[in-house]
Parts: C-alpha cells; sequence; structure tokens
C-alpha cells in the first residue's frame, strides 16, 4: 500500500500546477489525493490507496502530513531533486486516471467541488469550530460509486496518450494518436466557452464529424 507522500511526490512530478510551493498549488495537490484515495476505494471494494487519514477542513479534504511536508519541509524541492518513488502499475493507473480528469482544475475549484460533495458538507459543523474532523472511507465508499464508472471507462485505455488543453474556459480531453489540434479546430472549441465555462469535454471524431461531449 502507497504512503501519502509518494502518491504526492507522483502528482509533483506529473502535474506542473502542484511544483510551484504555493497555496493554490497544495490546495489542489490535497484534492488530488483524496480523490485517488476515493476511486481506489470503489474501483477495489473499499481498499484504501494509502492508510492516512483525510481531514475535513476549511479549504477541503486535506492529509495534514502531506499539506505540511509541501508547505514548510520543502517536499516539492525534494521530489525535484530526485527523491525515489517506487509505484506499482495498479496504483499508477489511479493517479493517472485522477490527473487526467481533475488535473486541469485550479486548487480553487477542485475546493469548491468537494464544499459541494457530501463527504466534506457533512462535516461543515465541525469544520467551523476547526475540528479538522476525519472523512471516513466507507462515507468516500458510499458516495463516490460514479467514479468505478470513470475508472471502467478508461479501464483498457492508454492513459498516456490522453491529453487535456485549456481553451476559452473550458478544458478539451482527447487523443493525442487519433486528433491534431489544428487552428481551425480550437476555433471551433472555442464558440463552445462563449456560452458556458468551466466545463470538461472529450473531443474526438467519428465519420469524419467532430463529437464534443
Amino acid at each position: 500500500m502507497l504512503n501519502a507522500i509518494d502518491a504526492a511526490k507522483w502528482f509533483i512530478l506529473n502535474n506542473t500546477d502542484v511544483t510551484s510551493n504555493n497555496l493554490d498549488g497544495n490546495i489542489k495537490l490535497q484534492k488530488l489525493l483524496y480523490y485517488s484515495q476515493a476511486m481506489n476505494l470503489v474501483v477495489y471494494n473499499k481498499t484504501p490507496l494509502f492508510t492516512d487519514n483525510i481531514e475535513a477542513w476549511e479549504r477541503g479534504p486535506v492529509i495534514s502530513s502531506v499539506y505540511t511536508y509541501y508547505r514548510y519541509n520543502n517536499l516539492v524541492k525534494d521530489t525535484l531533486c530526485g527523491s525515489n518513488i517506487d509505484l506499482g502499475d495498479i496504483d499508477k493507473r489511479i493517479l493517472k486516471i485522477i490527473n487526467l480528469i481533475y488535473g486541469n482544475k485550479t486548487g480553487k475549484q477542485l475546493s469548491e467541488l468537494t464544499h459541494r460533495e457530501l463527504p466534506w458538507a457533512s462535516l461543515r459543523t465541525q469544520i467551523k469550530q476547526r475540528l479538522n474532523p476525519v472523512i471516513a472511507e466507507d462515507v468516500l465508499f458510499d458516495y463516490y460509486q460514479p467514479l468505478k464508472e470513470i475508472y471502467v471507462s478508461y479501464q483498457n485505455q492508454d492513459i498516456d496518450d490522453f491529453i487535456s488543453d485549456h481553451i476559452n474556459g473550458n478544458i478539451f480531453t482527447y487523443k493525442k494518436s487519433e486528433l491534431e489540434l489544428t487552428d481551425e479546430l480550437i476555433n471551433e472549441l472555442w464558440t463552445i466557452g462563449e456560452d458556458i465555462t468551466d466545463c470538461s469535454y472529450f473531443v474526438y471524431f467519428e465519420d469524419n464529424e467532430l463529437v464534443v461531449y
């Protein structure tokens, strides 16, 4: 089983937004770890990805040891300077899928997302009292069952072939091997952001027609 610090180091090496060692980077890292834990619990029948407790803080779910190491003890520096990380393929697949699905959102966006979801929101009274209550794994398992469907949809896919881009306030995910993001295509996707922003879409061609959903 992983240590949460090792999972955090993987995200630091694979998501540039969490290498800046600032508050938003720390918040974002915490949420990526949170959703990774939730996905592992639902995919592998209540088996956690790591043993560290996740606490409900004012800005969302937090693993206190990772938060402290990131803020005060140079977690980013230690990771980028070559700290050894030994992750198995099964663990990395969970992290890769979460990074693909949530990795283009800001820390603030991810924090707001967790605030709308029951595992954090149900503890709001204790959070206001700064008690930092633990978010129970059983609660994560029950609430985040839809993450299993996301995992299954990518189960037989080459996750490394997927890429996501921000275009006019939205995130578009596509396969590098199947789609080239030309200026013409960027302009077409740009128009979607004129009506609605802060959404995620998957993009592909079918019968020479662009499909966005």
